[in-house]
């Protein structure tokens, strides 16, 4: 009998919550209710500067179940080449995933999150890291200087994304290979799992609902049109797939100009 009252009060507990969440989504004023123009790029670069001391600790546990592997699979089974640059590297989570024979130029524009980085840097000289704006890459690296160009959760923090991907595609080589891996509004329709059948927009107008406290303490915008940004920046997609319903993207890509 007891289980059976457990199991009632829960199922009632998560239907009152969601239908909580679903009226106070439902009861805001159409409009600019989740416009970016509401947390400026100078505060969201802050508020993700102000993280780099903290950060591996706050998504440690999302790291162990999913995100780690995801790294690991996307780096492993597509890097190629010798020379790879890394695009806002944060605290350096893809340092360990690189193979052998591959040379890693890591940048990212805050010195703290470098300093961490560095920290993971252990007897590998064959990782450099430095300062540097993803939206300058051509003036900084020049173009087609990279085989392999690879950006981990970066398109939420980036002032104008799409104009970071035109700057990745012109600096990798033309038979090169870009490697995303992001976190956006839910797309469980490039999913293969059974996540596909969970996300969707309802999801996506919780991340909506959400996305300006989020913005403002993480310095991220988690509920960015990521296949929409990566189209209009013009690169060739060559494979999509979305994981934990539909939010978390693994997206290998290749320079326009590429046929």
């Amino acid at each position: 009998m007891v289980p059976i009252f457990v199991g009632g009060a829960l199922v009632y507990a998560l239907s009152a919550g969601a239908g909580f969440l679903y009226w106070k989504i439902q009861s805001v004023p159409p409009g600019c209710r989740f416009c970016e123009d509401h947390v400026t790029p100078d505060e969201l670069k802050r508020a993700y500067e102000d993280n780099a001391s903290t950060y591996d600790g706050a998504i440690e546990i999302a790291e162990f179940l999913s995100l780690d592997s995801l790294r690991k699979n996307l780096i492993q089974d597509h890097a190629q080449g010798s020379k790879c640059l890394e695009v806002a590297v944060g605290t350096g989570r893809n340092f360990k995933h690189y193979p052998e024979g591959l040379t890693v130029m890591a940048v990212d524009s805050s010195p703290k999150m470098l300093l961490e980085a560095k920290k993971k840097i252990v007897n590998n000289d064959t990782i450099t890291t430095t300062v540097a704006d993803a939206h300058e890459l051509i003036d900084t690296f020049g173009e087609k200087s990279f085989d392999t160009v690879v950006s981990t959760f970066g398109m939420c923090s980036f002032a104008d994304p799409v104009k970071v991907l035109r700057e990745i595609g012109s600096v990798v080589k033309k038979d090169g290979v870009i490697l995303l891996l992001e976190h956006g509004k839910s797309a469980p329709q490039y999913s293969k799992s059974f996540s596909r059948w969970l996300g969707g927009e309802w999801l996506s107008a919780v991340l909506d609902f959400y996305a300006e406290k989020h913005a403002q303490r993480w310095g991220c915008w988690w509920n960015r049109d990521i296949v929409g940004i990566v189209e209009e920046a013009g690169l060739s997609v060559r494979n999509i797939e979305t994981f934990q319903m539909g939010t978390v993207y693994a997206i290998v890509c290749a320079p326009a100009t590429a046929e």
